[in-house]
Order: C-alpha cells, then sequence, then structure tokens
C-alpha cells in the first residue's frame, strides 16, 4: 500500500489562511460578552439625574438666601441694640452731670448756710435762678429782645462762643451768653478796686484751661461784682473769693460738684 503524500508548503500555507479568515467571521457575527454602552461626551444623560441636580441645587439657593437674611436680621438687631445702650448711656451721663431744678441736697444747703455770712459782708445777694429764655442763634447785627436778666443769663446770643480767659476790656455780651450755653461760669465787674480786679486775674489765672471768663462790665445794674452761669446769677457789692469758689464748684461744668443746666455742657 502506498503511503499518502505529505501537503507541499503552500498547500499548508493556504490551509492556514482559510481557516483563520473562519474563524474571524465567526467571531464577527456572534460577539460574546460585550459590555453595555454608555453615555460619552456629548449624549443626552438621563432625565432623572438631571431634575435630582436641580433639585440640589435649588435647595442651596434657598438655604444661602435663608442664612443671608438671617445674617441681616442679626445684624439689624445688633445695630440697634447698640444704639439703644448708647442712648442710654448718653442719657445716664447727662443726667448724671445736669440738674435742671434748684439744687435742694444736704450738702450744698449746708454750704449755703455757712456763706452766709460771707455774703451779707460782700454785699451779695442769694443765687437767682432764671426762667430759660431759649438759645436761638442770631445775626452778628441782631440785638436780642428775650433776655431777662442782667447780665444775661439765657437768650438769643450769637454764634461764635468766647474762649475762657481773663479780659481788661469789654466783651460781647452775645458772645458771653453762648459760652454760658456750654456750662461757663463769668465773673463780671463794675467800678471795683484795682487790689480785687487783681484777685480776679489770679483766680482766673488757677482756672486757666477750664470754662471760666473775667472780665469788665459797663452795663450791670449796679458798682460790684456779678457772677453767672446759664439761668443762674449772684450779684455782690464787694468781691469775696470764696464766695466765686463755691458757685464755680457748683454751676461750671467740669468743676467738682456741677449743678448746671446749660443746654450743650459737652461743647468747648
Amino acid at each position: 500500500m502506498a503511503e499518502p503524500r505529505k501537503p507541499s508548503s503552500r498547500e499548508r500555507g493556504e490551509r492556514d489562511r482559510k481557516a483563520a479568515t473562519t474563524t474571524a467571521s465567526r467571531s464577527k457575527d456572534q460577539p460574546k460578552g460585550q459590555p453595555k454602552a454608555q453615555p460619552g461626551k456629548g449624549q443626552a444623560k438621563p432625565a432623572g439625574a438631571s431634575a435630582a441636580r436641580k433639585a440640589r441645587e435649588a435647595r442651596g439657593a434657598a438655604a444661602r438666601r435663608a442664612a443671608e437674611k438671617q445674617r441681616r436680621r442679626r445684624t439689624m438687631l445688633y445695630s440697634g441694640v447698640t444704639v439703644l445702650v448708647l442712648g442710654a448711656l448718653v442719657a445716664f451721663v447727662v443726667v448724671a452731670n445736669r440738674k435742671d431744678t434748684a439744687p435742694t441736697d444736704q450738702s450744698y444747703a449746708k454750704e449755703q448756710k455757712a456763706l452766709a455770712p460771707a455774703r451779707q459782708a460782700a454785699g451779695c445777694s442769694d443765687i437767682q435762678e432764671y426762667p430759660n429764655a431759649g438759645g436761638r442763634h442770631i445775626a452778628d447785627t441782631a440785638r436780642p429782645s428775650n433776655w431777662n436778666s442782667n447780665p444775661p443769663t439765657s437768650g438769643d446770643h450769637v454764634v461764635t462762643p468766647l474762649p475762657g480767659d481773663f479780659y481788661t476790656g469789654e466783651q460781647d455780651e452775645r458772645m458771653l451768653l453762648h459760652s454760658l450755653e456750654h456750662g461757663y461760669v463769668a465773673v463780671q465787674y463794675k467800678n471795683v478796686s484795682p487790689d480785687q480786679v487783681a484777685k480776679l486775674r489770679e483766680l482766673q489765672k488757677s482756672y486757666s484751661g477750664n470754662k471760666f471768663i473775667v472780665m469788665p462790665y459797663s452795663g450791670l445794674p449796679k458798682d460790684g461784682v456779678t457772677i453767672t452761669a446759664w439761668q443762674h446769677l449772684q450779684s455782690c457789692s464787694r468781691l469775696d473769693l470764696s464766695l466765686v469758689k463755691s458757685f464755680v464748684k457748683n454751676y461750671m461744668v467740669g468743676a467738682g460738684r456741677n449743678r448746671s443746666v446749660a443746654p450743650e455742657p459737652f461743647a468747648q
């Protein structure tokens, strides 16, 4: 029996090519385990995911608006409380430093009783309190018509106050009245002896930098010394320094015992 003929190398190559072609064709026609398609860039996302995202954004925006509204409410509350506290503090300071009625406490009464001999010796009146005539600012050329004491202790006056000092010449009473409105005390004199003027000069120096004014005034009703503060006046025939110091202590803003009723005690 004859041996079967072995295929040539050419025949073997042709056979292998056909087998490879057949396998590839089967793989193409019958895919196995192909993964599910995923939405890529440019593909529309599912409607459910878009709605959830919009809901989250809406909730976030609402939360931010609520937080901002609450922040504004807190800011307004804190501001209101601050204004109330400051207002109460200012009111307390003003009340603590002023009295709108005549002083009547025991220490003041005791002091005035002790000064009675000095008042009598110097020919002084008691301290007079006058009604408040107002404090309207007027032009430099205007003349007030509502003053109710001489020298004036309240009423219309010019815009510019008179600084604290010792003045050798007469000054504008309208300016002096503006100073009284700020809590000053003024000593005005007429036809007193040179030694009394020298004592007043030294006294004013001791109050340098404070709300204290000394000056002559020929319009006084009589010779002597007159001490004034806002709505208060004391007139004397002769100078007595103890009486002046007592008046300053009680009615000059910034002194040890302040009974001033000046409308603008914190102004300079």
